[in-house]
C-alpha cells in the first residue's frame, strides 16, 4: 500500500515536471543559468524598491492639515478605520491628487491639535523644552524686587539663585519693568527749601488774582558755550575687528564765549555776547542789559512786563538795581530787589518778589533754552569763535513761539510742583514716564 503511495506520488512530481519544461518549450524558453536567475531576482527588487518609492507619503501643507482636521471633528473622529478611509478617499477628491496621507498622519495631526492647539510642527530644537520662567520664580523675583528695588541684576541674580539671562528675561518680559537712572540735581540747603516755597506761593496768589501774568516775565541768565563742544563717548563708535588707532584730542582748556538771553513767551532775545574767555562781571553785566532795555523799549516789551534775574553776585550792584528800576519798577523778580526799592521808595507791600537762591529749576533759560541751543549748536561742527556765534544767532532766530509759549506753561507747572513739595527739588516729578 505505502509503495504505490510513493509511486503515485513521484508519478504525479514527474508529470508535473514535463509539464513545466513543454511549456517552456512551447513558448521558445531555455534554460537559464544560475548567472541569469540571480540577474533576474535583482532587477525585480529593482523595481519593488521603486514602487515602494512612489507610494512614499508627501508632506501635507498648511491648507491640507486644516482640511484633515476639520474633517476629524465633522466626523467625531474616534480613530475608526472606516473613518480614516472616508477621510483619505474625500481627501484625494478634494486637492485631486492619488494618494492620500497615511492612517497614522491623520491620527497624529488630530491629536497635535488637541494637545497644542496648533496643526503645524513644532520649531526645530524647541521640542520638549520647558521654561524656566514659572510662575513661582516669577512672583518670587516681584517679591524680591518690591522689597529691594535699588538692588543690581547681578546680586538680585545672586540672592535668587536664578540666572542672570533669565532675571533679565523675567524682569523685562513678564514683569515689564524698566531700570531707570538715578537723577544727580544740584542740593538746596535746608533753610533755603522755605525761601522756595514761600515764593511759590505768592507766585500762585499773584497769578490767581491777576497781579501777574506768566506770559510776560523776561527770563534772563548767562551761559558758556566752548568752541569745541562735547564729545559723547558713548555715541562716538568705530566699528572694526580690531581695536582702531585713533583717537580724538580735546584742549585742557578750550576756547569759550559767555552768551547772555532774555526768554518769554513771545520769543528769544538777540544774544548778548561777552568777549572770548571773559567773564560775568558787574560793569559788564551793567552794559548789557543797558542795552537789552534799549533793545526791548524799541520793541515795546517794558511795560506791563517783568524782569527776572537769578541772584549772582554781579546782578545785585547797586547800579544794576538803579538801571532795573528805572525800566521795570517793582515788576521784578530778583534777589535782595525787594528790600532795595522798599528802601528805595520808603513803602511796603510792594509786587517784587525776590527770586529764591538755588533755583535753577525754575529758570526757563536753565530748564530749557541752554539745553536745547547747545543740542541744536553743536549739531554742525564748529569751525572759530566767529562761527559760534552765528551758529547760537541763527539757533535762537529758529526756535518757534509754539515751543515758548509750552516753556512759559511749564513755568506755571514747576511752580505748583514746588510749593506741593514745601520747596523741594520738582524735575524727579515732572520727568516724562516712558
Amino acid at each position: 500500500m505505502s509503495s504505490n503511495l510513493f509511486r503515485n506520488e513521484f508519478l504525479n512530481q514527474s508529470s508535473t515536471e514535463e509539464e513545466d519544461f513543454d511549456q517552456q518549450t512551447s513558448e521558445g524558453s531555455e534554460y537559464k543559468s544560475n548567472e541569469e536567475i540571480q540577474q533576474d531576482n535583482d532587477d525585480e527588487q529593482m523595481e519593488a524598491s521603486s514602487s515602494y518609492k512612489n507610494t512614499i507619503p508627501f508632506r501635507l501643507n498648511k491648507e491640507q492639515r486644516i482640511w484633515i482636521y476639520d474633517q476629524c471633528v465633522i466626523s467625531k473622529f474616534q480613530y475608526n478605520n472606516l473613518q480614516i478611509k472616508k477621510i483619505q478617499n474625500e481627501f484625494k477628491k478634494e486637492f485631486c491628487l492619488k494618494e492620500s496621507p497615511a492612517s497614522t498622519t491623520i491620527q497624529r495631526l488630530y491629536n497635535k491639535f488637541q494637545e497644542t492647539g496648533s496643526v503645524l510642527d513644532n520649531l526645530k530644537g524647541v521640542v520638549g523644552r520647558k521654561t524656566v520662567r514659572t510662575e513661582e520664580k516669577i512672583n518670587k523675583v516681584k517679591q524680591y524686587m518690591v522689597e529691594n528695588p535699588k538692588t543690581s541684576v547681578r546680586d538680585a541674580s545672586k540672592k535668587l539663585k536664578t540666572n542672570t539671562r533669565t532675571l533679565h528675561r523675567i524682569l523685562k518680559i513678564d514683569l515689564k519693568l524698566c531700570p531707570y537712572k538715578i537723577q544727580i540735581m544740584h542740593k538746596i540747603p535746608k533753610d533755603v527749601y522755605q525761601k522756595r516755597n514761600a515764593f511759590c506761593i505768592k507766585v500762585q496768589e499773584m497769578v490767581e488774582s491777576g497781579r501777574l501774568d506768566p506770559n510776560l516775565i523776561f527770563f534772563t541768565d548767562e551761559a558758556y558755550f566752548t568752541l569745541e563742544g562735547y564729545v559723547n563717548k558713548q555715541n562716538y563708535r568705530i566699528w572694526g575687528s580690531e581695536p582702531p588707532k585713533e583717537f580724538a584730542e580735546a584742549p585742557l582748556h578750550s576756547r569759550k564765549i559767555q552768551v547772555w538771553c532774555a526768554v518769554y513767551s513771545g520769543g528769544v532775545s538777540q544774544p548778548f555776547f561777552y568777549e572770548e574767555n571773559e567773564n560775568c562781571n558787574g560793569p559788564r553785566y551793567l552794559q548789557v542789559i543797558k542795552d537789552f532795555f534799549e533793545y526791548a523799549d524799541g520793541m515795546d516789551a517794558i511795560d506791563d512786563h517783568w524782569w527776572m534775574q537769578d541772584g549772582a553776585p554781579p546782578h545785585r550792584t547797586g547800579e544794576v538795581f538803579n538801571q532795573i528800576q528805572k525800566y521795570y519798577g517793582e515788576r521784578v523778580m530778583a534777589l535782595n530787589y525787594t528790600k532795595y526799592y522798599e528802601k528805595l521808595h520808603n513803602k511796603k507791600d510792594v509786587l517784587c518778589l525776590d527770586w529764591p537762591p538755588y533755583s535753577p529749576d525754575l529758570n526757563a533759560c536753565d530748564y530749557f533754552l541752554w539745553g536745547y541751543l547747545k543740542d541744536k549748536v553743536y549739531a554742525e561742527k564748529i569751525r572759530d569763535i566767529e562761527h559760534l556765534k552765528k551758529r547760537i544767532t541763527d539757533e535762537i532766530n529758529n526756535i518757534p513761539t509754539g515751543m515758548l509759549r509750552r516753556v512759559v506753561s511749564n513755568f506755571l507747572t514747576r511752580i505748583k510742583v514746588v510749593a506741593d513739595q514745601e520747596g523741594g527739588h520738582c524735575q524727579h516729578i515732572l520727568t516724562k514716564k516712558n
